[in-house]
């Protein structure tokens, strides 16, 4: 890739354009342009988190598999979007989940070096403290959504989710319906019992993994 369509690629970015000349000089010399194809791998459970990835087009999931092989969807990452920014300094950088990529996607990879030059600028100082908050916000957000929302709210994000991810309103449940069941923080018997009642209501439809939202 030569110089002037690494430009244009990180230009697509609206952020590179607030930073000063000399910020983009750099990200432009020693910034990486990775490109990877739908359901190709980007970063593996356990492996380092050494720099950050920039999601400048598709976009990304990170999952967490089960003893039973199966993939659970954990959050999406869209254009715009930090990989690793609140790992790249912390004492323990290792990624806790896979993140593979949704669709096609192309990303600018930062080292931690240029990352800690890079710092010295006030523009991207605040875009990066900006971005690893994002992150935080959307954790807190997908813990308090398990928290504060009752079963009923918690099963129907969750088939909604997985409707998009899957393109149909009927979906196949990635993990057994007993570890869905902990991770809403309910007992299985419960879970079992709200699947039934929604169900007996005509809001959806239940068979084994499947579920249709009617």
């Amino acid at each position: 890739m030569d110089k002037d369509e690494k430009k244009q690629i990180i230009n697509s970015y609206p952020h590179f354009k607030l930073f000063t000349p000399e910020v983009q000089s750099k990200i432009l010399e020693q910034g990486k342009i990775n490109r990877k194809n739908s359901n190709q791998v980007i970063r593996e459970k356990g492996s380092i988190c050494n720099s950050i990835d920039i999601v400048l087009s598709g976009s990304l999931n990170s999952f967490t598999l089960s003893e039973s092989g199966t993939e659970n969807v954990v959050f999406n990452f869209e254009r715009g979007a930090i990989l690793g920014g609140n790992l790249v300094f912390s004492p323990s950088p290792i990624y806790p989940m896979t993140i593979f990529c949704k669709k096609d996607c192309t990303t600018l990879n930062l080292s931690r070096e240029l990352i800690v030059d890079l710092l010295d600028d006030k523009e991207f100082a605040i875009f990066f403290i900006t971005m690893i908050s994002k992150n935080a916000q959307s954790l807190n957000k997908k813990v308090l959504t398990y928290t504060q929302n009752t079963l009923r709210e918690n099963i129907i994000e969750y088939i909604q989710e997985l409707a998009v991810i899957q393109r149909s309103n009927t979906v196949r449940l990635q993990i057994p319906k007993a570890e869905l069941a902990t991770l809403f923080g309910v007992q299985r018997q419960s879970l079992f019992r709200e699947l039934k009642k929604m169900s007996d209501e005509g809001i959806i439809t239940s068979h084994n993994k499947e579920i249709t939202i009617l």
